[in-house]
């Protein structure tokens, strides 16, 4: 049997945790290593590993001397893995019991795949199903795909329902730490460029949702992917380009967005910045002359 190591960054997360982790505690497929990184909690979410790592001595804690955010929690986690395969989970979401076990079974039967996530719920602060399925009708390829399908196509790929190959840690290192949000979204890039990925449409998996200020998400979410895509387009202009005309067009519309976003947050400013880069990239003119037109509508 693989040992699978469950890497859990903790931050203040005392209301849920027990909870969380309870839903590994209980899964089917028993051989795990859970890996709890508290990340300078000022609640009492380390005290709550603690007790349940004396109940059971899979749970293991660590702690920062401070916090540090979400990907070096997780890239602590990392340097402390014992597993074959490595699984993530936030410390407010839930699994169903025998979600670990369905991956892994199909890892063993898949070795060119890195990369395995399922279907997945919304739920609330109490439990309530907001969601009952975020993929619903959506075509998500398992197999070899295109990354700029991954990019563009953006399927609901929930940090929580993952799981991967540790081989995937040896070949391509740990999340990116500059990047104060969408991190996962780029280490998963990193992946699916080398390895298969495998899709569980059966839902086995639950995501909070806090119903935090929906415009603040929207401008986060836009600004961490468009610093991907451009890391990505400075770093290797050469597979940028690779990718064509879609993936230039694809940013300059993420980009147009972004001011939108900035605008509507009172950040004029940084909108008009965000909408002369966008006009840099090299896009058909049309496309250029039709977005200031509409420029009004952004700065």
């Amino acid at each position: 049997m693989k040992t699978v190591s469950v890497i859990i960054p903790v931050f203040n997360a005392g209301l849920f945790l027990e909870e969380t982790l309870t839903s590994v505690l209980t899964q089917t497929y028993t051989d795990l290593d859970i890996i709890a990184v508290d990340d300078g909690s000022s609640d009492n979410s380390a005290d709550i590993v603690a007790r349940l790592g004396k109940r059971d001595s899979r749970v293991r804690l660590f702690s920062m001397p401070q916090n540090q955010g979400i990907a070096r929690a997780r890239n602590r986690a990392m340097e402390e893995v014992r597993g074959d395969y490595i699984a993530f989970l936030d410390s407010d979401d839930l699994w169903d019991p025998d979600k670990v076990e369905k991956q892994v079974a199909l890892l063993d039967r898949h070795p060119a795949a890195g990369l395995i996530f399922t279907a997945s719920r919304v739920v609330d602060k109490d439990g309530n199903v907001l969601n009952k399925n975020l993929c619903a009708g959506r075509k998500i390829p398992t197999g070899r795909i295109d990354p700029l399908t991954f990019i563009i196509d953006r399927y609901p790929l929930i940090t929580s329902s993952v799981m991967i190959r540790g081989e995937c840690i040896r070949a391509l290192g740990m999340f990116d730490s500059r990047f104060e949000t969408g991190e996962d979204f780029e280490y998963w890039l990193r992946i699916l460029r080398r390895f298969d990925q495998i899709f569980i449409p059966e839902v086995l998996t639950s995501y909070r949702d806090h119903a935090q200020s929906a415009s603040k998400n929207r401008l986060c979410n836009r600004r961490s992917k468009v610093a991907i895509l451009e890391h990505l387009r400075d770093s290797e202009p050469d597979y940028f380009a690779s990718l064509g005309p879609r993936m230039a067009l694809f940013l300059f519309r993420q980009k147009l967005g972004l001011a939108q976003l900035l605008k509507q947050n009172s950040h004029p400013e940084m909108a008009e910045r965000e909408f002369k880069s966008a006009q840099l990239l090299n896009v058909p003119r049309r496309v250029k002359l039709k977005a200031k037109l509409l420029k009004r509508r952004y700065c």
